[in-house]
């Protein structure tokens, strides 16, 4: 009795847990401001509800992110969070990122806190796991280099074949006498 009991309250309370960290169905008005929805995005953070944390986030970054202190401050919060949650393949890009935003502001543009914090952040990261990530953006970044290089290559020759192409099919007085 007093196990089944038990399981029901368990049962309960996991669909109680899980269906407090559903979506909104609507998203939030066009009209809120930042501050409105990073205050959403705080008070679910806070309650440990990611999901929703991170959607008010992405809701920000979507309408204020060419607002560079909107940006940086939404970015941060998703990478803090995503740290928190240890999916740190996902954090310290968005953490590296923060830190390269300052390092090419004009100093005293941005609010100071972010740099601070995205350095603590990056800190906490395990060294292996901080290897592991570095040298995979660096084997992207070369990859990436290298098909850049490919694809100009390729691009200046098709470009070449296509003009002596033309030349050697173009015929001016085809369009007037046939």
């Amino acid at each position: 009795m007093k196990r089944s009991r038990f399981l029901v309250l368990f049962i309960a309370a996991t669909m109680a847990f899980y269906s407090c960290e559903s979506l909104p169905k609507e998203p939030p008005p066009s009209d809120m401001t930042d501050r409105e929805i990073i205050q959403l995005a705080q008070s679910a953070y806070d309650k440990n509800h990611y999901k929703v944390a991170e959607y008010y986030y992405k809701i920000l970054l979507q309408r204020y992110g060419n607002y560079t202190n909107d940006y940086v401050e939404g970015r941060f919060e998703l990478a803090h969070m995503y740290l928190k949650q240890k999916k740190y393949d996902i954090a310290v890009p968005m953490l590296q990122e923060i830190i390269d935003i300052y390092d090419t502001s004009v100093p005293g543009s941005l609010p100071g806190e972010y740099i601070i914090l995205a350095k603590t952040d990056l800190a906490k990261v395990p060294e292996k796991k901080m290897a592991e990530i570095q040298s995979r953006i660096k084997n992207d970044a070369e990859t990436a280099s290298d098909y850049d290089e490919y694809a100009d290559e390729s691009e200046s020759s098709n470009e070449e074949e296509y003009y002596e192409d033309e030349e050697e099919y173009y015929d001016p007085d085809a369009y007037y006498y046939n």
